[in-house]
């Protein structure tokens, strides 16, 4: 019986462990990293180079699916643009690779990668640098 109880308290310590991997990260979590990523994702706030806002301009939503594609929509100009790829968890889930090309001609790429600060069900927030800018952005999911 003392073994079923220390087997027990050994695999709890061991989930609880397994959802610290980020700063701002849930103590314990029963979803997955990758489940938790994969979502639709719109701006909640953002800070480019240290300035705060609640948008990045032009751009409009992120989709990652679960298989590991992903779609970001773009509206510069009042023209939609959409990116399509793939997306990846490192392997020590603490960031996000994305490697996209323009939908409509392929000319056009956004490879990044972001680096996780908070994970949970409902909130992403990431850093991550794009032509020399500093982004601290916090996603909420789509309504």
């Amino acid at each position: 019986m003392r073994k079923l109880h220390l087997f027990s308290l050994l695999v709890l310590l061991a989930i609880g462990f397994s959802g610290c991997t980020y700063d701002e990260g849930p103590l314990i979590s029963f979803v997955s990293k990758k489940e938790r990523v994969a979502n639709t994702w719109v701006v909640n706030t953002a800070n480019i180079n240290g300035v705060d806002g609640s948008e990045i301009p032009g751009f409009k939503k992120l989709i990652f699916f679960s298989a590991g594609a992903c779609q970001i929509f773009y509206n510069p100009l009042g023209v939609e643009v959409a990116y399509g790829g793939t997306w990846a968890l490192s392997e020590d889930k603490k960031s996000i690779h994305i490697d996209t090309k323009d939908e409509l001609t392929g000319l056009f790429s956004y490879v990044s990668d972001w680096t996780i600060l908070h994970l949970k069900d409902k909130i992403l927030k990431v850093t991550y640098t794009d032509n020399s800018d500093l982004y601290v952005v916090e996603f909420k999911p789509e309504a």
